[in-house]
């Protein structure tokens, strides 16, 4: 493991994301202790699949504002997704996903 906080790449392939019904958006919003302004963080729920393991992690996608669109009003929908950006490893050894993450749909579930 890195003695740095320096993220690592891995290859992104044989992940896949999958967005259920059950998949939540989350928002959480207030006022920054450090700097005092607002802030806003989206959040949907997912599943991230990897081949050769038999159950999927559950994770947290970022969501953005898009134009005039908020992104609570704009979540992936439901389906399997190749991840279209690659997946990072912190130096702390957890699993990070690019906050630009962007999905492209596998196929419909």
């Amino acid at each position: 493991m890195s003695n740095t906080n320096e993220p690592r790449t891995i290859i992104k392939d044989g992940y896949e994301i999958e967005i259920t019904k059950e998949c939540k958006v989350d928002v959480l919003e207030g006022i920054s202790k450090r700097t005092n302004n607002p802030f806003k963080i989206v959040k949907q729920e997912a599943w991230l699949h990897t081949d050769g393991v038999a159950y999927p992690s559950r994770c947290a996608i970022q969501l953005h504002d898009r134009g005039q669109t908020r992104a609570e009003d704009n979540p992936y929908a439901i389906g399997v997704y190749h991840l279209a950006d690659l997946i990072t490893v912190g130096g702390f050894g957890d699993l990070q996903i690019s906050r630009d993450l962007t999905l492209v749909l596998k196929h419909k579930t």
